[in-house]
C-alpha cells in the first residue's frame, strides 16, 4: 500500500511526534498508553502507521497527541523552529518565516500585516484589530465582536468625520431618534 502524500503541516506534525516522543523516550506503547487515557485510543500499530504515512491524522488526533505529548497543539503543527530567515511552508502555495508563522498562530499578527517603518501605522492597527477580532475567542479578544466599521475607524484615527447618511429631512428628538420632519 501506497503512504498517503502528505502536506506540509502534517509531515510537520509527523515530525514533530517522532521528535517529541524520541525527547521523552516514549515507546510506541507508551504513547499509546498515554492516549488511551486522554479518551483517543491509537494503538502502537497504529502510531506506527502515522508515522510512517499510512494513517492520516485528523484534529481529534491532533489535540490528543499534544495532550499526552504534553505541548501545545502549535508545537505539533509547526516546525520547532523560529530562527530569523527560516521558511515554513503553510500550505503548497504559502511559504513564510518561521517567526511569522509561530506570531500568526499564536494569534498575534496577520500573515498579511505590514510591519515597520514604511508601514502606514492606521492601516496596520486597523488590519491587527481586524485579525484579533476574528482569530481570538471572546475573553481574550479586546475587540468587541460586534465591531464598529472599518470605515468608520479608519475616519476616526485620520480624524476626518465619516460621511453624513442621514436623512436632511429627519430631526433627532429628545431620545436620540431621528423623526421626520413635516
Amino acid at each position: 500500500m501506497e503512504g498517503i502524500e502528505r502536506g506540509a503541516i502534517t509531515r510537520y506534525v509527523v515530525a514533530n511526534v517522532v521528535r517529541l516522543r524520541a525527547e521523552q523516550r516514549l515507546s510506541l506503547a507508551e504513547l499509546s498508553a498515554r492516549l488511551d487515557a486522554v479518551g483517543r485510543p491509537i494503538l502502537p500499530t497504529g502510531l506506527h502507521r502515522l508515522e510512517n504515512g499510512k494513517r492520516r491524522i485528523d484534529t481529534d488526533d491532533l489535540v490528543a497527541l499534544a495532550i499526552a505529548l504534553e505541548v501545545s497543539p502549535l508545537t505539533l503543527l509547526l516546525p520547532p523552529t523560529a530562527e530569523v530567515g527560516a521558511e515554513v511552508a503553510l500550505a503548497n502555495n504559502r511559504v513564510v518565516t518561521a517567526e511569522r508563522a509561530w506570531t500568526w498562530a499564536r494569534g498575534q499578527l496577520p500573515l498579511e500585516v505590514s510591519i515597520g517603518p514604511d508601514a502606514d501605522p492606521v492601516d496596520t492597527a486597523l488590519a491587527l484589530r481586524e485579525f484579533h477580532r476574528r482569530a481570538l475567542p471572546q475573553g481574550l479578544n479586546p475587540f468587541p465582536r460586534d465591531p464598529v466599521p472599518i470605515h468608520t475607524l479608519r475616519d476616526a484615527f485620520l480624524h476626518q468625520p465619516a460621511e453624513d447618511t442621514t436623512d436632511d429631512t429627519s430631526e433627532e428628538n429628545d431620545h436620540g431618534q431621528h423623526q421626520q420632519t413635516p
